[in-house]
């Protein structure tokens, strides 16, 4: 232990990162699973559930360290809370994720 209150903070949010990215994939696929289980894949709780689930959990993770991680994460969060308006429609909007997030980073 360094005793440096700023070195203490930084190891202490590194070490929870991967837990929630865990944490969010296992419960998405949880959720996912037991839709399909009680065949509910067709309802409203697949398409705006598991994103509203994952928004949560991103909100929670550690404040991002880098410029290019805070534009990942606000672009991922307001495109998972996007799929409560959309509903359905979200799939075209979690199809060109990778578009935003792009158009994010060089901007």
């Amino acid at each position: 232990m360094t005793g440096n209150p700023t070195t203490d903070a930084s190891e202490t949010r590194s070490r929870w990162t991967v837990p929630f990215l865990v944490m969010a994939i296992a419960s998405g696929c949880m959720m996912y699973r037991i839709l399909v289980m009680r065949h509910l894949e067709q309802t409203s709780l697949l398409f705006v559930g598991i994103p509203v689930l994952l928004a949560v959990i991103i909100s929670f993770t550690p404040k991002a360290k880098t410029t290019a991680g805070g534009i990942i994460k606000a672009i991922s969060l307001a495109l998972l809370l996007s799929a409560p308006l959309l509903g359905e429609g979200f799939i075209c909007i979690l199809m060109a994720a990778p578009i935003f997030i792009a158009a994010g980073l060089v901007a």
